[in-house]
C-alpha cells in the first residue's frame, strides 16, 4: 500500500504546487488529515531534500510489487492500482537507475511537469521556518476552552482551563 501513496503523494504535491500552493503548506494539511500516513509523514521531506530517501532503493520497490502481482493473478484479486503503481516504479526506474531511492517515484512526475519541490522548499525555508514556529505555538479555541498546541512527536493539546490532556483523535469528542 505505501507504494502506491508514495506514487499518488508525487502527483498530489505536484499537482498542488503547479496550482499555486506552497509545498510545505500543502505537506503540513495533508499531514493534518485523513490523507495522513507513514509515508507521508516520514517520506516526503526526502523529497523537499531531494535525496529521495536512498535508504530502499526502487529495485527493492519493484521485486515487492512484482511478488504482490504474482500474488493477485494466482488469487486472481483485481490489481489495476498496484499494476499502475507498478508502472510509474519501472519508469522511475529506468530514468534514474535501480538504486535510485524510492521516492524517485515522484521525481518522474516533478522532471515531467519541469518542476522541482526541493526548490519550493529552498526558496521558502525562512517563511517555512517562520510557518513552523507559528505552528508550534498556535492558540487554538476548543470547545470554551483555549488550548496550546504543543507540537512533539505526537502532538497533544493541553487545555489552559481544565488542565486536560487530549490527543488530536480525541479533540472531536466531549471533553469529560
Amino acid at each position: 500500500l505505501w507504494k502506491i501513496h508514495a506514487a499518488a503523494i508525487g502527483e498530489a504535491m505536484v499537482t498542488a504546487k503547479l496550482a499555486g500552493l506552497d509545498p510545505l503548506t500543502w505537506w503540513n494539511v495533508m499531514k493534518g488529515g485523513a490523507a495522513d500516513s507513514f509515508v507521508m509523514s516520514h517520506d516526503v521531506p526526502s523529497i523537499f531534500a531531494g535525496h529521495y530517501d536512498p535508504s530502499f532503493p526502487i529495485a527493492l520497490c519493484l521485486k515487492d510489487l512484482s511478488l504482490i502481482k504474482e500474488l493477485m493473478d494466482e488469487v486472481g484479486t483485481r490489481n489495476e492500482l498496484t499494476a499502475a503503481t507498478h508502472a510509474r516504479f519501472r519508469e522511475a526506474g529506468e530514468r534514474y537507475g535501480s538504486g535510485a531511492g524510492e521516492m524517485t517515484v515522484c521525481k518522474v512526475i516533478e522532471d515531467d511537469a519541469q518542476t522541482r519541490l526541493a526548490a519550493a522548499l529552498a526558496r521558502n525555508i525562512d517563511s517555512a521556518r517562520a510557518n513552523i514556529e507559528q505552528a508550534v505555538a498556535a492558540d487554538f479555541i476548543e470547545q470554551g476552552h483555549f488550548v496550546r498546541h504543543l507540537r512533539r512527536p505526537h502532538p497533544y493539546c493541553s487545555c489552559l482551563q481544565c488542565g486536560s490532556l487530549r490527543s488530536p483523535e480525541s479533540r472531536a469528542l466531549p471533553p469529560r
